[in-house]
């Protein structure tokens, strides 16, 4: 039990790491999903707009890894 006890001290206090993986994990699923639209597309105009899109959704998920990273700075003490 004082191991327990211990271990909850490294542990951040509020749950934002879940809402902020699902959050990166919603964006994947989209992107997989315009991705295949993409290699499927065979007119040229319309695949450059879905790799545009693509390219997009990478963004929006280096953001919320920034925002990850951040929030790990902010909760977890290092020993």
């Amino acid at each position: 039990m004082a191991l327990t006890s211990f271990l909850k001290f490294f542990l951040p206090k509020d749950r934002i790491f879940y809402g902020l993986f699902e959050e990166v994990a919603d964006v994947l699923t989209e992107m997989s999903a315009v991705f295949t639209e993409a290699v499927n597309e065979t007119d040229h105009g319309r695949r450059e707009g879905l790799l545009k899109s693509l390219e997009d959704l990478e963004h929006k998920n280096d953001e919320i890894t920034h925002r990850i990273f951040i929030e790990l700075g902010r909760n977890f003490i290092t020993p």
